[in-house]
Order: structure tokens, then sequence, then C-alpha cells
């Protein structure tokens, strides 16, 4: 009986030690989890421009569809940007005004966080280079956009799930150009039907099926 009772100590110790706590990921392994193949999604916030040593800051709301149309939505001056096929249209609901750009500069594309991220990804070489700051993580990029813009994009991450919290972008010099606060911010795996159409009223809020 004695035997016995050692036995499944010996068994129950062995359990024990021979199963050590689940490996932690690095900040590598989890990024490349989450952005390596960056899906489609959807976020809201507030940005704030800086001009002229004025700023303005406007409310949004913004989808982006994987290898597909973006969209930019500032419900308080009904106002959206699609962008789609090469252009981006721009539609004022104020006025019933529409104006189509026919180039779709990459300027204007900077607002999106996944063309950020696929730029850091683009960049990051033989590895990532980031910076913890308390309970966020900190990534930059140098980018130099087709009109000759030098700029610098910061973006922190909040370090439990590694979604947007926070993105600034510079020019070379310190000059800040927009800083955008995320408020929400996740993955869709489908949109609802008509999100990126340019007719009609605001897609208010982040428009996506839940099915």
């Amino acid at each position: 009986m004695k035997f016995l009772r050692y036995f499944s100590l010996v068994c129950a110790l062995s359990l024990l030690t021979g199963c050590g706590a689940p490996k932690k990921q690095t900040f590598e392994e989890r990024f490349d989890k989450k952005y390596l193949d960056m899906q489609s999604y959807a976020a809201s916030g507030s940005i704030t421009v800086y001009s002229n040593k004025t700023e303005n800051e406007y409310k949004f709301f913004m989808c982006s569809e994987k290898d597909g149309p973006h969209l930019i939505d500032y419900p308080d001056d009904k106002l959206k940007i699609v962008f789609k096929d090469g252009e981006a249209l721009i539609v004022n609901r104020k006025t019933n005004g529409k104006e189509t750009v026919r180039e779709e500069k990459d300027e204007y594309l900077h607002l999106f966080p996944d063309k950020f991220l696929k730029q850091y990804i683009s960049e990051k070489g033989a590895e990532y280079v980031y910076e913890k700051s308390g309970a966020n993580i900190g990534i930059k990029c140098d980018v130099s956009t087709k009109s000759g813009d030098n700029l610098v994009e910061i973006m922190l991450l909040d370090e439990k799930k590694l979604n947007p919290k926070l993105f600034t972008v510079y020019r070379k010099g310190g000059e800040k150009l927009f800083e955008m606060k995320f408020d929400e911010f996740e993955f869709v795996k489908k949109f609802k039907d008509g999100v990126f159409n340019t007719e009609g009223d605001t897609n208010e809020g982040l428009e996506r099926d839940k099915s």
C-alpha cells in the first residue's frame, strides 16, 4: 500500500516537472501571426490634422477590404472618400457634390493602418525594430512618397492584442502632419453589401456582416 502511494506521488511529480509553462511568443512571432497576411478590417476613432499652426480634430470610421477598396468616413462633416480601382472619389453629403481624383496618390492612403503595416513588414530586414513603452509597443517607418515627401510614421500598438492605438505621421525634420487615435480596430471576414458604394448616405459605424 505504501508502495502504491509512493508510486502515485512520483508519477504526479514527474507530470508537474515534465509539463513546464508554455513558451511565451516573441513580439515578432505575434506580429507575424496577426499582420503578415493582413486581413480586411474596420476601425474608428479621431484624427487631428495639423496645418499652418492650426489643428483640427475629426471623428472617423474606416474600412479596408483585403486587396480591394478602402473607405474613410467623417460623419460629423458628412464627408467620405472611397479609394477604388486606382481612383479616389470624394463624396460631400452637405452639398451632394462628388469629386473624382483620377490618380490615387499614395499620400491619401497614409491614413490607413494596413498601408503602414505592410511598409513596416517590407522594411524589417532581418528583424523588426520596435520599442516597448509601458503597455504599448512602438513601431516606426521612414517613407518616401511619389511626390517627394520624406515622412516618419510611428504607430503605437497595445501590447496585449497588438491593435493600433495611436498613429502619427511627421515630415522629416519633425513637423507633425496628423495623429490618429483608434477607439476600435477589428478584422472583418465579410463586409455588408454596399459598404464601399459611393451613392446614398454614410455607412456609419463598423459596418460588417456578423453572420
